[in-house]
């Protein structure tokens, strides 16, 4: 379970994030949406330490995690994509996944990395990722060599690899073509499991509605409705918020 308990970040002047209390349960999709500028990514941001709050709490389980530093908080099950691909062109898919792996940074990792045996199963299980999302024969290509979509499903892949159980999704449909999105959609909800959460930030609602259990809406920094789809649709204020010629999408 993931708590942020009146969570608030200021820049100088500016209140990019401003007393936000949520709770996202183990086994839910949660969509996260918005107009630009609502103070979504600076969210993900604060969750994953790469921002320190101003004011307000972050609880991983029954553990304080504010503050943490990123590389830390991963280590404890909170992994994240971002908007734009964040692979290793120049390595394999598979090598790209396999770095994933907690292990991989610990030193006596390194020594276990030059074991025909160790690497081999490692390499097997990188592959069970990829194929698991349709990528097994890409496996021996290079990353920078894959399609944009195709290096947002390694992304994916490198989460499952990384044992993380909270997966934050910064608009993963962004870059992608129409086409692309229905596949998007079922991806999503193919990464769902009983103790994992998902978290994703997307403008798209129809990919909202394909995957998410509930939705927060967040505007100015500010919680302004939480539920299903079709309920946070529903008010006038929300949509004005959203769709209003006074706000960007």
């Amino acid at each position: 379970m993931l708590r942020l308990d009146k969570l608030t970040k200021s820049f100088g002047g500016l209140t990019a994030i401003n007393d936000v209390s949520i709770t996202f349960q183990p086994g839910e999709i949660v969509g996260l949406i918005g107009p630009n500028g609502a103070g979504k990514t600076t969210l993900f941001n604060l969750i994953t330490g790469v921002l320190p709050p101003t004011q307000g709490r972050v609880f991983f389980g029954e553990r304080d995690i504010t503050g943490l530093r990123p590389h830390r908080v991963a280590r404890l099950g909170i992994g994240r994509t971002f908007q734009q691909t964040r692979i290793f062109h120049d390595l394999k898919v598979v090598d790209n996944v396999v770095l994933a792996r907690p292990e991989v940074n610990g030193g006596l990792a390194r020594a276990l990395c030059t074991l025909p045996s160790v690497k081999r199963a490692w390499a097997q299980e990188a592959i069970a990722h990829l194929e698991f999302l349709g990528l097994a024969d890409r496996a021996q290509e290079y990353g920078g060599d894959l399609s944009y979509a195709e290096q947002k499903l390694v992304m994916f892949a490198c989460l499952m690899a990384s044992g993380a159980t909270t997966l934050l999704l910064d608009e993963p449909t962004a870059g992608l073509d129409p086409t692309s999105h229905l596949g998007m959609i079922a991806t999503v909800t193919r990464l769902r499991r009983p103790g994992t959460t998902i978290v994703l930030i997307e403008h798209n609602l129809d990919i909202v509605r394909g995957c998410c259990d509930r939705v927060v809406f967040l505007a100015e920094g500010a919680v302004k409705a939480v539920g299903s789809t079709d309920e946070v649709e529903r008010s006038p204020e929300l949509r004005d918020l959203y769709f209003g010629t006074g706000s960007t999408k």
